[in-house]
């Protein structure tokens, strides 16, 4: 199956019929899309969030989520997603070069991950928070690879047509100086980049429906993680799943 371009996926969502691309609905691109400015995220609704099993129509939500999610809050959590695929390039690069990292970052994975599923948080404060901490955090990793000796970084394939706006999440970090002075409106523009909105239009949609059911296991992973570290409880396995399952993501 070869992957289509942000055009051409259009041109064949315009053309073909719809017996053609037996598709979920929300994953096909609409059939009067014309080509966006290659610079800004395609979106067509305001959000689209499907993690659940009360979205609209069953199907996903829109315009807002059911839940009370607004599309702010939403483009955050992608936001914050993104970065922690960013992070966990980097902590699964250390963890193969036998780099060892404290087990805040795996924490920080477990705590900002489960932040992401249905009602468990609508603060936009406390997602800018996440976001700054998960650069920060990326930052530390990367600084102890060159404290031991490796300047070589994680693999970042530049070819993969979900990392069509921002670069490959392991090359691309916001320094801590500049998030401090970020508007959420900047931030909420950077979310919609990478937002299943967007990358419905340039991504196949077999592709994007299993990279999205992934990352829903995840969160549901990190649910059970980070409520067993509240009452003292930790697998080391786990933490280490984490960030190898969200490297995983970034790859071919």
């Amino acid at each position: 199956m070869s992957l289509l371009t942000r055009a051409n996926f259009l041109v064949a969502a315009k053309t073909s019929s719809p017996a053609a691309r037996p598709l979920p609905l929300l994953l096909r691109a609409a059939s009067n899309a014309t080509m966006p400015d290659l610079n800004e995220p395609i979106m067509e609704n305001k959000l689209l969030c499907m993690q659940c099993e009360q979205t609209k129509n069953g199907t996903g939500c829109t315009t807002v989520g059911v839940c009370g999610k607004t599309p702010e809050i939403n483009a955050l959590q992608e936001l914050l997603v993104y970065s922690q695929k960013g992070l966990s390039c980097w902590a699964q690069f250390a963890y193969e070069n036998g780099v060892p990292l404290p087990p805040t970052l795996a924490s920080f994975l477990h705590a900002s991950t489960f932040s992401t599923l249905t009602n468990v948080n609508f603060d936009a404060a406390r997602f800018r928070e996440y976001i700054t901490e998960c650069h920060a955090l990326r930052d530390d990793v990367e600084a102890r690879l060159r404290a031991a000796g490796i300047e070589t970084s994680p693999a970042a394939p530049n070819d993969l047509p979900w990392f069509d706006l921002l670069a490959h999440p392991a090359r691309w970090n916001l320094s801590v100086s500049y998030l401090a002075t970020a508007t959420d409106e900047a931030l909420v523009k950077m979310g919609q980049m990478v937002s299943l909105e967007h990358r419905r239009h340039i991504v196949e949609p077999t592709i994007l429906g299993l990279q999205e059911m992934l990352v829903y296991g995840v969160r549901g992973l990190c649910a059970y993680t980070h409520h067993a570290e509240v009452l003292g409880k930790r697998v080391p396995e786990a933490d280490a799943f984490v960030a190898e399952a969200y490297a995983f993501f970034m790859l071919p």
